[in-house]
């Protein structure tokens, strides 16, 4: 009589052994973990509009270096008044500004000035200066604006027994405009006024100026 264990066991140990055959070649076709790391980084094609792009191109950059400090300097016809308890007398004058500004930001300076305004009447010369220090800031990259206060002399000389007068506060501003530029260089025009308060009255000054900057 046969024995069932010897008939069944002939298949079970055919499949079993294909099975062992079989385990290398599963592994063999799996992707070992640096493989895959390298599919991860390969290069990819990336899709790209081929719409055109609207609005206009922007400004080019400004040339040259840019500007970290500046010196200015501007003369032109202005006034000079003194304010007491009778009024008001003033006036035609030279005046005279002067400033070393140092760049804070791309419109903002801080500066150290000198304002001097002078004019004759008859032998005597009267004149007021102020040392300031104060800020410009620029608006639409030409124009600017000024605000400074500081400390002012009042004098006046060519006389016996002149008037002398300081310090007294003073309060200045200015609004001007860099008209022309040039590489180290631009043109200026501005309007500025200046008030002094002292003891007993007050001046003031001003005047249009025309000036050059250097930075």
């Amino acid at each position: 009589m046969p024995n069932p264990l010897r008939s069944h066991a002939a298949p079970l140990l055919g499949a079993l052994l294909i099975g062992l055959l079989a385990q290398p070649m599963v592994a063999r076709a799996q992707p070992a973990p640096e493989a895959w790391r390298e599919i991860s980084q390969a290069p990819r094609s990336v899709s790209e509009t081929t719409e055109a792009r609207h609005g206009s191109f922007p400004p080019p950059p400004p040339r040259g270096r840019a500007r970290t400090g500046s010196l200015a300097v501007g003369v032109g016809p202005g006034w000079l008044a003194l304010r007491d308890a009778i009024g008001r007398d003033g006036q035609a004058a030279t005046n005279v500004a002067t400033r070393a500004a140092a760049v804070m930001t791309a419109d903002w300076m801080v500066f150290l000035g000198l304002d001097h305004t002078s004019t004759e009447r008859g032998e005597a010369t009267f004149s007021q200066t102020a040392g300031l220090l104060g800020v410009q800031s620029f608006l639409f990259q030409r124009f600017y604006v000024i605000g400074a206060l500081g400390l002012a002399w009042v004098r006046e000389s060519g006389v016996p027994n002149g008037l002398t007068d300081g310090p007294g506060y003073t309060l200045s501003a200015a609004v001007g405009v860099e008209a022309w530029r040039f590489d180290h260089l631009a043109l200026t025009l501005e309007v500025g006024l200046s008030g002094a308060q002292y003891t007993h009255e007050a001046w003031e000054m001003g005047g249009v100026r025309l000036g050059c900057v250097v930075f």
